[in-house]
């Protein structure tokens, strides 16, 4: 989907196709302009070549479950449908003006009350998420985006929305990607995600931890090839898994050797930062 062929198109009769803000395999997002309500939006266009079922059931569900959720640390749905003229299916969602935190911590460190502020509005959003039965799977830098609460103050705190639902999943539904298959940012995922294990909820928070303490040390904390984990016999993998488990000392991963569960799964009295982040968590 070249920028050119696309920028300054009206879309859907109403959107103004602006700026090539983001792209992906499957879809770019514009900065664009609502011209019946007058206001500035996101727009997210699938490309046309996106036409296999299970991108097409992708694409389908990130729709539904973005209509369905309405919280402030998530990137809120104002539309969808498809241009018959581009014969391409789209989404139109607020636009967050300010930088994604994967751009951010490569320009700059990022001060400890915005860290606490950001990871405030992620957990809160995952907790609202998860509560309603969806798992993102794809918690990374990349996918969140920051904003200025007083952008007439420049030294507040930065707060944070989360995006790209594309490959998040209701927990009672089927799976949209092939049996076994891992899905997700290798370097972010949780030791059952790698393994193309079951996931829950769990398995978001793990991410978000690995993602704030880059925010503190603007490292990755594990370059992630899941593919060497996959090998192997499921006996080998399991071994491995709790190998990896009781290595991690994230903030999402319990030190006393626990797994990626948190807390509730300690069978003692348990100080790990998984515990005194679950307390943390905002009603």
């Amino acid at each position: 989907m070249p920028e050119q062929s696309t920028t300054g198109q009206l879309l859907g009769g109403r959107y103004r196709l602006q700026e090539l803000v983001g792209r992906g395999a499957a879809a770019g997002v514009y900065r664009s302009f609502d011209e019946f309500l007058g206001r500035e939006v996101a727009v997210k266009i699938f490309v046309k070549e996106a036409g296999e079922p299970e991108l097409l059931a992708r694409q389908e569900a990130e729709i539904r479950i973005l209509a369905s959720l309405i919280h402030p640390g998530l990137v809120t749905l104002f539309d969808a449908g498809t241009d018959a003229a581009m014969e391409r299916s789209f989404v139109v969602m607020e636009y967050v003006s300010g930088p994604d935190l994967r751009q951010f911590l490569r320009e700059e460190p990022m001060e400890a009350a915005s860290i606490a502020s950001i990871g405030s509005d992620l957990a809160s959003a995952l907790d609202y998420v998860h509560g309603r039965g969806v798992i993102h799977r794809d918690i990374k830098p990349g996918n969140v985006l920051l904003y200025k609460q007083r952008p007439s103050e420049p030294d507040s705190p930065w707060r944070a929305k989360l995006a790209d639902f594309g490959i998040a999943r209701v927990m009672e539904e089927e799976h949209l990607t092939g049996t076994g298959r891992t899905v997700g940012t290798a370097a972010y995922l949780s030791p059952e995600q790698a393994l193309g294990e079951s996931v829950g909820g769990a398995s978001d928070v793990y991410s978000l931890g690995l993602v704030l303490l880059e925010c503190f040390t603007r490292h990755v904390e594990f370059t992630g090839k899941p593919n060497r984990v996959r090998r192997g016999t499921p006996q080998q993998g399991r071994r491995h898994s709790r190998r990896y488990r009781s290595r991690v000392e994230g903030p999402a991963g319990c030190h006393d050797g626990e797994d990626s569960r948190g807390p509730a799964h300690c069978g003692r009295s348990c100080s790990c930062p998984a515990a005194v982040g679950r307390e943390a968590e905002p009603a």
